[in-house]
């Protein structure tokens, strides 16, 4: 059944955006860490929680499109960057980003960034999603820096 505001018909929503407001540090290295997003830029339905929990649980049953980016822009020599969806605790899909080798101070950008998107089924009551990567450094420190990285999503019409 479509969702209405004002007279008007809502498509593709529930929509959430959120981001990290300040890098995420202290990061284990090459272990899947849950990315701490703590800022909404968008959340049609406030179902996503970027105080405690840093998921998103819409509360409207269907098929939802989600992509997440993670970048680590600490000034790290990256060689495995990951970023994976998790569906109520488990990795549901996951992507291997680019290897980054030969890091350079000098370097005017030094971020390593991986994006991935997926279509999942939402049971509308208790499914959740969060974003969670996993960077290999050789020296620096593992970190997903707040630049560009984000987890969002909506709801397909239909």
């Amino acid at each position: 059944m479509p969702l209405y505001a004002n007279g008007i018909e809502q498509v593709n929503t529930p929509y959430f955006e959120a981001r990290l407001s300040t890098a995420q540090t202290g990061i284990s290295n090459g272990a899947w860490v849950k990315v701490q997003l703590n800022q909404k830029n968008y959340d049609s339905g406030t179902y996503f929680d970027n105080t405690t929990n840093y998921r998103y649980t819409p509360l409207v049953a269907g098929k939802y499109y989600f992509t997440g980016t993670i970048i680590n822009a600490l000034n790290a020599d990256t060689t495995i960057s990951m970023v994976g969806i998790y569906k109520n605790g488990s990795r549901h899909e996951g992507m291997l980003g680019t290897h980054r080798t030969d890091y350079s101070s000098s370097e005017i950008f030094s971020m390593h960034t991986t994006t991935f998107s997926s279509i999942i089924d939402m049971n509308g009551t208790t499914d959740y999603v969060e974003l969670w990567g996993l960077h290999q450094v050789n020296s620096g420190s593992a970190g997903f820096g707040a630049e560009g990285t984000m987890f969002k999503g909506f709801k397909f019409v239909g």
